[in-house]
């Protein structure tokens, strides 16, 4: 199973990160060039030191949104259950190279707990205090970028009621952390397919 699906459009930098094993009926045929590398699962001691270089923002992803701190560069999509299940995001060329070579998944302890992490670069350029950590639900935990930027965005509220909101960062994504109990199966981390156009 291929979880991480990265698609780049023809001439455009854009990609898509599947997170869940449910989308394979989103997949396409393509007739372009396609990568798929396996990666090993770490198991890592005192990994919460890593964690604590993150900045963890009182507020939830969706509240930190609601408050403007940030929006996504582009869509993030869940299920109606509120599972993220996958990502569109900006990709260069240069970063697909990196992602492939320094993408990691480990394992590890928080909380008495165990955890997995998917990176999408080294662990040293991920955990540090220039990104932060946001509860997204159900036990995801997403790491981000923020990157300066005003922009200005709608949102509807459950109440149905349209609202806009300024910000000054757009988030990228960089880790993916759940719990080992989680719908998210860590197997499904393992491959990465790049379709490159």
């Amino acid at each position: 199973m291929i979880l991480i699906n990265i698609t780049l459009e023809r001439n455009h930098d854009l990609g898509y990160i599947y997170l869940n094993s449910f989308t394979d009926k989103f997949e396409r045929d393509y007739s372009w060039q396609t990568r798929i590398r396996r990666y090993y699962l770490k198991e890592l001691d005192n990994f919460y030191l890593q964690l604590n270089k993150l900045n963890w923002p009182q507020y939830s992803y969706d509240e930190a949104k609601l408050n403007g701190d940030f929006t996504e560069e582009y869509m993030y999509d869940g299920d109606q259950s509120g599972y993220l299940y996958g990502v569109e995001r900006s990709f260069s060329r240069k970063e697909i190279q990196e992602l492939e070579r320094y993408y990691n998944i480990l394992k590890f302890e928080f909380n008495n707990e165990n955890y997995y992490a998917a990176n999408l670069d080294k662990p040293e350029n991920i955990f540090n205090d220039q990104h932060y950590i946001y509860h997204y639900n159900k036990g995801l935990y997403l790491v981000l970028s923020l990157m300066d930027c005003q922009a200005r965005f709608s949102v509807t509220t459950t109440s149905g009621e349209k609202i806009i909101i300024n910000t000054s960062h757009i988030s990228r994504l960089k880790s993916v952390i759940f719990p080992e109990d989680s719908h998210y199966d860590i197997d499904n981390f393992t491959n990465i397919a790049v379709n490159v156009g």
